[in-house]
């Protein structure tokens, strides 16, 4: 079941933003909103997404380690051979 957010203005969020990083570590949903009208929602990770995440990282960084790059390598040549 979903808990009921709370609702802080975006100068409250900024002024008591560790404080609302507590209650969202504790399960708790805080909305933010900007002149009333709700702009972003600040929600606890899943346990089972963050498990994604890490293995994701994981997996970017031995592909970033394995990888060399070219010395001769031409951005603006790369940019453009998708454009033909």
């Amino acid at each position: 079941m979903k808990s009921i957010p709370i609702v802080v203005g975006s100068f409250e969020a900024k002024t008591h933003l560790a404080e609302l990083l507590r209650k969202v570590s504790s399960g708790q949903v805080v909305r933010i909103t900007q002149r009333g009208k709700p702009i972003a929602d600040l929600m606890p990770i899943a346990s089972e997404d963050l498990g994604l995440v890490t293995v994701a990282a994981h997996k970017m960084l031995a592909l970033m380690k394995s990888t060399t790059v070219q010395d001769n390598l031409d951005i603006k040549s790369l940019i453009s051979a998708g454009r033909d």
